[in-house]
């Protein structure tokens, strides 16, 4: 399986840009004031900002961090 599109919601906007681009060294392909992407292998992040203190099931994180651990299944 290949992630070509990831997209999560953030309410720590800034934060998440400033950890993929300062820590993890990913180049900012895409920016607005509400969204950035970031290329991860062959798959685009998008972190869209929202206001809401939404919290993420663990088995959906646990899910992404398998998937892009994973690569491509041949």
């Amino acid at each position: 399986m290949i992630i070509r599109q990831l997209k999560l919601k953030t309410n720590k906007f800034s934060e998440m840009k400033s950890f993929y681009r300062d820590v993890l060294q990913f180049p900012i392909l895409e920016e607005t004031n509400s969204s950035f992407s970031v290329a991860a292998g062959e798959t685009v992040v998008i972190y869209e900002s929202i206001d809401l203190h939404t919290f993420y099931h663990y088995a959906r994180i646990s899910f992404v961090s398998m998937a892009m651990r994973a690569g491509p299944l041949n």
